[in-house]
């Protein structure tokens, strides 16, 4: 049980749940990070995989987000995250 709650939050599948949840409520330099993160050549190299794609893009803004040493921004979206993928 606590194997699949852990997979939950570190597979595509659900870095793709948080990035439909979070996306409405980020700033626009934020999206701009997502956009650039679901767009880059590494994701791209695994083709129409939208899952894949969007985790990438999520992994992009907490990256950013970690090396503007934005850690209250980065707790703010995780319990989100938290939130989102626990409740399915």
């Amino acid at each position: 049980m606590e194997h699949e709650r852990i997979t939950a939050f570190v597979s595509s599948k659900g870095q793709s749940m948080a990035y439909e949840a979070l996306i409405g409520s980020l700033d626009e330099e934020e999206r701009r990070i997502m956009r650039r993160g679901f767009n880059s050549r590494g994701a791209k190299r695994h083709g129409d995989d939208l899952e894949y794609r969007r985790a990438t893009a999520l992994e992009a803004l907490f990256g950013y987000l970690f090396l503007k040493k934005k850690y209250q921004r980065i707790r703010e979206l995780l319990e989100a995250v938290i939130s989102v993928v626990s409740s399915r």
